[in-house]
């Protein structure tokens, strides 16, 4: 993981964060023009370090965690033992809490 890189890079990460907040560029749009754009462009790849720390620090939280590893086998055991595997299912739904968005990964606690 390349800290110097999100140090150097912070700035422009947070005017995007900003941007983002307050509905000046829609996330859609950023995710378009950060794909689009070259790969070696700082900002993008600050973006891409940032997501491997955020990854890391879950895994490591998943790691040490054994409650949260117990709620999320048990979780992912009954999800799977479902009739319905695409998500619109009622086992699914269960899953869920209340308001959460079905596109989101919170029936799992991470």
């Amino acid at each position: 993981m390349d800290f110097d890189l999100i140090e150097t890079q912070f700035r422009h990460l947070m005017r995007v964060a900003v941007f983002v907040r307050e509905g000046a560029i829609s996330s859609s749009t950023l995710l378009k023009r950060l794909r689009s754009g070259s790969r070696k462009n700082a900002t993008c790849a600050a973006f891409r370090e940032v997501g491997r720390v955020i990854r890391t620090v879950q895994f490591l939280r998943y790691l040490s965690d054994a409650p949260l590893r117990r709620r999320v086998t048990a979780v992912r055991t009954r999800w799977l033992a479902g009739d319905d595997l695409h998500g619109s299912g009622p086992v699914y739904a269960r899953l869920l809490p209340r308001g959460s968005a079905s596109n989101t990964v919170a029936w799992a606690g991470i």
